[in-house]
């Protein structure tokens, strides 16, 4: 969804731009007075605003402008300049998909590792002999690798 939006911090300035707006003000001037917000023409999808600013907005249709909606630090006036936006909704479906592609092969993942079972084998790593090669003057694997592999 692509919108125009103000955000203001004050109980009385958002008086005063809903009546600013209820009197026929032009959306962008009343935003360029009083939005505190970084920007005012934004796009979102759903949950990625507060839910308070998601009901309304998504209930908008296009040169719709929302009331006041409450949140916890303030309160927005939405305009809604775009209600469906084609090639944001088939990105944003594919990152969902691919989350949720990811999360159940999370899920199948760490059930198998959890029917793997282990133990470490003392006596082995007890006859673990590190041996020191005075030839050796690296501490970099790659160095002494390329050295005695002939890579």
């Amino acid at each position: 969804m692509e919108v125009q939006q103000i955000f203001v911090s004050d109980e009385n300035k958002a008086k005063e731009v809903q009546q600013q707006l209820k009197e026929g003000g032009d959306f962008l001037s009343v935003a360029n007075l009083y939005n505190e917000a970084a920007e005012t023409e934004v796009s979102f999808g759903k949950n990625e605003v507060p839910q308070e600013v998601c009901e309304e907005a998504f209930a908008l249709e296009n040169g719709q402008i929302s009331k006041k909606i409450k949140v916890d630090n303030g309160f927005y006036f939405i305009k809604c300049i775009n209600h469906y936006n084609q090639e944001k909704t088939d990105a944003n479906k594919s990152v969902i998909l691919e989350n949720r592609r990811k999360e159940a092969f999370d899920d199948v993942y760490q059930e198998f590792l959890s029917s793997l079972s282990s133990e470490f084998n003392d006596s082995v790593w007890k006859e673990v002999k590190v041996e020191i090669n005075e030839e050796v003057k690296t501490d970099n694997f790659f160095q002494v690798y390329k050295k005695y592999c002939n890579w």
